[in-house]
């Protein structure tokens, strides 16, 4: 009866968030889905997923995520791009994530009078949390923190039974607990936040023996050297000298409130990036969350349980205080980013519901309101803006207008149906706004060139194609300004186009063709069929092989 008791509770925590999200298998792509996994990482890696933990593979997005890079690879060769397995791994993920919380809260808190509610109703609450909507939905940048926090906790889980075991099975523990450190930071680079938490947990277990916790601090420097070398750059940018440096400094306290301000109201406001402000709210929730913490530590039993959950929360939360100074161009905070620090406030959460509710009765009522409600959030979220990649593009620009970043990808869709002048639209309006990465201005540009190019709008499309360049060093750009010369005669500006585009590092065998038809041209035709002859045998695209075969007769 016990057995069945006790993994009957692990059944229910682990299905139980599995259940309730189990709308994100109708999912899609979004975003970096498609451009980084998609349009880098398979198309560079899935002939040998292995070789995604090669130093020299990682110059590529996202690579030195290794672990996680390599989990969707191998998922990639058995079941090709359906988004189905990947949100189906990604679900089942943080159900596995649910139950650990459960199993590390509970063994945690085994000497606390009440270990079992406590440990329930922080995994119930964390595997139930609408701010994870984000984490189970969004394939490649969701899913980073949610296997980093899944192999940080059971880390700590580990390492809890390590010293607490006396036998000499313990460094058993202590093997896999550096080992699931190791592949939290393997996932993702925020995972050295959780080297705070390990001393903590000495503490908490009144060993005090802290030479236990060294290896964990090793291992960044070892394997993360260039995040760490990282830090005192973002440190020095945040104080440095002047006005601005100091101004910049109060980016961190608009994270912290950010962070705080979506797990106490835990209704999220936007998909991709996140700026809260004014400073008076950010820090009225701050404050708010300072005086709970003081009045429960206070008033309520288990001041060392809620100091070292408020801990784990702020340390988790610490690298991505730091995103404004590293990223400045985007954002400030992402839901994402919570995944982690929401175990600490969970928590938290359940540490004070039982101790104000210590009838059964009352905890399971008010728990199953909590519960309820983050359900019904959570599954809302999902359909109003992650159901499909339209959704997921309008609300970000509801929430976020001043990003051009929306506004590109709306475009996109709208170019697909056909509706070229409502593409149009979008994109102009895009780069009208102030915020964005260089890079999806220069993308904006590029298309509405493309587009005034196609309507015979040959002045427009110069226009956009050089602002499209002012704004980021885009290939595609010179690709196509070097083909607008050629429609208008003007070779030596063509050559200039194309000689440019192949400076990049990935080679463009347009551009090749179009740097032969420009040598041809201006009468280089030696010159001409050598470049002819390297996109011949180059190019893998019929239409261009023939091309390149015609200058060769």
């Amino acid at each position: 009866m016990v057995f069945s008791r006790k993994y009957g509770v692990y059944l229910l925590v682990f299905l139980l968030p599995v259940i309730v999200y189990t709308p994100t298998l109708l999912g899609t792509f979004y975003y970096d889905d498609n451009t980084i996994f998609f349009g880098h990482q398979v198309r560079n890696l899935v002939e040998n997923p292995f070789s995604v933990f090669a130093p020299a593979t990682h110059y590529l997005p996202g690579v030195p995520r290794s672990l996680h890079v390599f989990i969707l690879l191998l998922v990639y060769k058995l079941f090709g791009a359906s988004p189905l397995p990947y949100h189906l791994l990604t679900l089942l993920l943080h159900g596995i994530t649910s139950l650990l919380v459960y199993m590390f809260v509970r063994e945690l808190t085994a000497e606390s009078q009440y270990p079992k509610r406590i440990a329930l109703t922080a995994s119930l609450f964390f595997g139930l949390h609408p701010i994870h909507t984000e984490n189970i939905t969004f394939v490649t940048l969701g899913g980073t923190d949610l296997l980093m926090t899944l192999f940080a906790i059971l880390s700590l889980l580990l390492y809890l039974n390590f010293r607490k075991s006396t036998a000499a099975r313990r460094y058993v523990f202590l093997f896999f607990s550096l080992l699931a450190y190791l592949f939290s930071l393997l996932s993702k680079e925020a995972a050295i936040g959780f080297i705070l938490v390990f001393p903590l947990t000495e503490l908490m277990l009144k060993k005090k023996d802290f030479l236990w916790t060294i290896p964990y601090l090793l291992i960044p420097v070892v394997v993360k050297w260039d995040v760490i070398s990282g830090i005192p750059g973002i440190l020095g940018k945040s104080v440095g000298s002047g006005g601005g440096g100091q101004r910049d400094f109060l980016k961190l306290f608009d994270s912290l409130g950010y962070t705080l301000k979506a797990l106490l109201l835990p209704y999220p406001q936007s998909v991709l990036i996140k700026e809260f402000g004014p400073r008076s709210v950010t820090f009225f929730f701050i404050a708010l969350s300072l005086l709970t913490f003081f009045i429960c530590v206070r008033f309520l039993r288990g001041r060392k349980l809620l100091v070292y959950a408020s801990v784990l929360l702020l340390a988790a939360s610490l690298p991505y205080l730091f995103v404004p100074f590293a990223e400045g161009n985007i954002a400030v905070f992402a839901e994402r980013y919570l995944y982690a620090p929401s175990v600490g406030f969970c928590l938290f959460v359940a540490i004070v519901l039982v101790n104000l509710l210590e009838y059964r009765k009352s905890l399971a009522i008010a728990a199953l309101l909590l519960f309820a409600v983050c359900s019904f959030e959570g599954v809302r979220y999902f359909y109003s803006s992650w159901r499909t990649e339209e959704a997921f593009w309008d609300n970000a620009v509801n929430r976020n207008p001043d990003y051009v970043t929306g506004y590109v990808n709306l475009a996109f869709i709208e170019k697909t149906r056909g509706r070229t002048d409502k593409a149009n639209e979008l994109l102009a309006e895009g780069l009208s706004k102030p915020k964005g990465l260089p890079a999806e201005f220069a993308l904006a540009a590029y298309n509405l060139g493309i587009n005034a190019m196609q309507s015979g709008q040959y002045s427009k499309a110069e226009s956009y194609f050089m602002y499209s360049l002012q704004r980021d060093n885009f290939q595609l750009s010179y690709v196509s300004l070097g083909f607008l010369y050629l429609d208008l005669g003007r070779a030596e500006r063509a050559k200039w186009a194309f000689e440019n585009a192949l400076q990049f590092n990935t080679p463009s065998s347009r551009a090749m063709y179009g740097l032969a038809k420009s040598c041809m041209l201006l009468g280089d035709i030696q010159q001409a069929r050598r470049y002819a002859e390297e996109v011949y045998y180059a190019t893998t695209n019929p239409e261009l092989k023939n091309l390149a075969a015609q200058m060769l007769r």
